[in-house]
């Protein structure tokens, strides 16, 4: 983040404008074990921004309430959080272990 002054611009606005450079990391750490199904999950629990997670993901996959609560207790996760309080690792986490869960089990049934 770098901060440009007035005077670098011709025709100087009356704000200060900003200059913000993205580095893409190289190597992803935590990977999602199905791209697609993360890429929905991660959707699904940002649709309702007031919702909690737990009513984000029950309502997207009518998965079962306490089955999700358990779930969520191996990450030490209160069942009030909204995903917007998460880390990306922690959302990558989630949605594996909600894959493997429940979408692996729908095969194997």
């Amino acid at each position: 983040y770098r901060r440009q002054r007035q005077m670098c611009i011709r025709d100087r606005p009356n704000v200060d404008s900003s200059v913000v450079e993205i580095v893409y990391k190289k190597e992803i750490v935590n990977k999602a074990l199905n791209l697609n199904y993360f890429l929905q999950f991660n959707r699904n629990i940002f649709f309702q921004r007031r919702k909690t997670l737990i009513n984000n993901v029950q309502k997207a996959y009518d998965y079962d309430k306490s089955e999700i609560e358990k779930l969520l207790c191996r990450f030490h996760i209160s069942s009030s959080i909204r995903a917007e309080e998460l880390s990306v690792n922690q959302i990558v986490d989630i949605a594996n272990t909600f894959y493997e869960h429940f979408e692996e089990n729908k095969r194997t049934n």
